[in-house]
């Protein structure tokens, strides 16, 4: 495993246990079948550039501790397509 390859999986670790480690809408937790994906609640509101994907993953750090992201299974995310207006609330996982 190259040196890279470990800081993205360190920071990736961290993300997802930041997350929940457990999809925010229907409770799955992280498999091969249905992997976790980061989620922006309300929409990125940047741009991805050509960066490095540990990058980019230090950036999502700081959005999750400011409560903008969430995690969401592969199919959850796939049906929520890129609803900019949903309401969600941590804990509560209510969409208007």
């Amino acid at each position: 495993m190259t040196r890279n390859s470990r800081l993205y999986a360190r920071k990736r670790a961290l993300l997802m246990a930041l997350l929940g480690d457990r999809c925010a809408l229907c409770g799955a937790g992280e498999s091969a079948s249905r992997p976790l994906e980061v989620d922006h609640i309300n929409g990125r509101q940047w741009a991805i550039t050509r960066t490095a994907s540990h990058q980019r993953l230090k950036r999502y750090l700081e959005e999750a501790k400011k409560g903008l992201l969430r995690a969401l299974c592969k199919p959850c995310n796939v049906r929520e397509g890129n609803r900019g207006n949903q309401k969600w609330r941590p804990g509560r996982n209510v969409s208007y």
